[in-house]
């Protein structure tokens, strides 16, 4: 649902992409991953210590790759929590 997540993200995310579609096109493109992930798991939330937290989430894909992704979280004038940003590692597998 672009619309949904389009709405999670913060306003200087959507200052970037100005509507879902454009946000989504940026999505499916740069984050395949997280687009079209198969199953996800919500790990820690840690805090910089400047009151900046980073939200953790595990995705695994149809193909069985998984990626740690770390979001930016970003508190609103409303007290509300919202995604500043995103980045996005391959956990390399363990197969020997």
């Amino acid at each position: 649902d672009g619309v949904a997540a389009y709405s999670y993200a913060a306003p200087i995310v959507q200052g970037l992409f100005p509507d879902a579609e454009k946000f989504m096109t940026m999505v499916k493109h740069g984050y395949e991953p997280i687009f079209k992930n198969t199953k996800h798991s919500f790990g820690q939330v840690v805090d910089d210590g400047l009151g900046h937290p980073y939200q953790h989430v595990i995705i695994t894909t149809s193909d069985g790759k998984r990626y740690e992704a770390v979001y930016v979280m970003q508190q609103q004038p409303d007290g509300s929590w919202k995604i500043a940003g995103v980045q996005m590692v391959e956990i390399p597998t363990t197969d020997a």
